[in-house]
């Protein structure tokens, strides 16, 4: 019997990840990346050519930001994948109050931000298509934070970048 092939180990394409490294999003000092443990899933979907996955997290204060840019295949009808994942965050059932705050103004229709808590904590997931380009960020910061950031301003700077560069097939 022939052995099944193990997955490849998950590198972030290094195009797709210099859009969400820390550095690129402004990030304050007080963030640094972390080693994340869920990155091989990502490919074996399926539905995407590519991916950039980054965390960072600040022990000060307790925030985490996970970033995520995948590159849909050339086959994959962009738009129903989008609106797939985008309903599929707020159906989350560990999500708790799950509203939907709008398009992040700036970036298109394309785009969908939701706030929730988990664990009664808030938290925020931004989405955007742009071409086949899907970026998301979640986003969870201790109650009471000062200055959390802001998500939509993060997803506006990368959809600028993605739009510059196009991407990897020539969209944009």
């Amino acid at each position: 019997m022939e052995p099944v092939p193990a997955t490849p180990a998950f590198e972030s394409d290094p195009q797709l990840r210099a859009l969400i490294a820390g550095a690129a999003l402004g990030l304050p000092a007080r963030f640094v990346e972390v080693p994340r443990d869920d990155l091989e899933p990502i490919l074996s979907l399926g539905l995407a050519s590519a991916a950039a996955r980054l965390m960072f997290s600040s022990a000060t204060t307790g925030e985490v930001l996970i970033a995520d840019v995948l590159l849909l295949e050339a086959d994959v009808d962009a738009e129903a994948f989008f609106a797939e994942f985008a309903a599929a965050l707020a159906d989350n059932p560990g999500f708790a109050g799950v509203r939907e705050v709008g398009v992040p103004r700036g970036v298109g229709e394309e785009a969908r931000h939701y706030s929730f808590t988990v664990d009664g904590d808030p938290t925020d997931a931004a989405t955007l298509l742009r071409g086949e380009v899907v970026v998301l960020f979640s986003y969870r910061w201790p109650e009471g934070l000062r200055e959390p950031l802001d998500v939509g301003a993060l997803l506006r700077l990368v959809d600028g970048s993605v739009r510059r560069g196009g991407s990897a097939r020539g969209g944009g």
